[in-house]
């Protein structure tokens, strides 16, 4: 009997700041709706690492806002598309080694950019107390069982910024049925 993997449920999310290393928090900790308003939707990316054999479904991936405000809580999407990806070749060290990662790269489709900029607006209206970004994404299924997989989730907000490590060599255990 072939078993199957589910990962419809296998979601990642990044919530206030239990998943965020160190580094990211302090340079986010200025981060304001003044910083949200300027910046530009068509530089916004992602990066995700995931081990062999993940593979991440690009459908089932997009970047979330959350935003508290006096009207409550309000929540966005905006779907994600493959720019790249690339496998990255295991590794074999004297003192470590790592294992194959497929890497890809997405960034925000046109629809998605639209909405951005709708919520960047509205942000001048109504003044939030909190944010919160995630960046939701799903996996494909796999041929094999498998029981863990480790994951790296990236984002880039500006140009000048580069790259803010949201979740670093997650382990994620994979329930599986029969």
């Amino acid at each position: 009997i072939r078993r199957s993997l589910t990962v419809l449920g296998v979601i990642f999310f990044i919530n206030a700041c239990a998943s965020i290393p160190l580094g990211t928090m302090l340079s986010l900790s200025s981060f304001d709706e003044q910083d949200f308003a300027e910046l530009n939707p068509r530089v916004i990316r992602s990066q995700i690492l995931i081990d062999e054999p993940g593979k991440l479904k690009i459908d089932a991936t997009e970047l979330t806002l959350e935003l508290d405000t006096s009207q409550g809580i309000s929540r966005y999407s905006f779907p994600l598309k493959l720019e790249s990806t690339q496998v990255i070749p295991q590794n074999e060290g004297l003192f470590s080694s790592s294992p194959a990662q497929n890497h890809y790269q997405l960034a925000l489709t046109d629809t998605a950019i639209n909405s951005f900029q709708q919520v960047q607006t509205l942000i001048n209206t109504e003044t939030p107390t909190q944010y919160s970004f995630s960046i939701d994404a799903g996996l494909d299924e796999m041929s094999k069982p498998v029981k863990e997989i480790t994951l790296s989730v990236m984002i880039k907000l500006t140009e000048e910024q580069g790259y803010l490590t949201l979740i670093d060599n997650a382990t994620l255990n994979l329930k599986q049925q029969p």
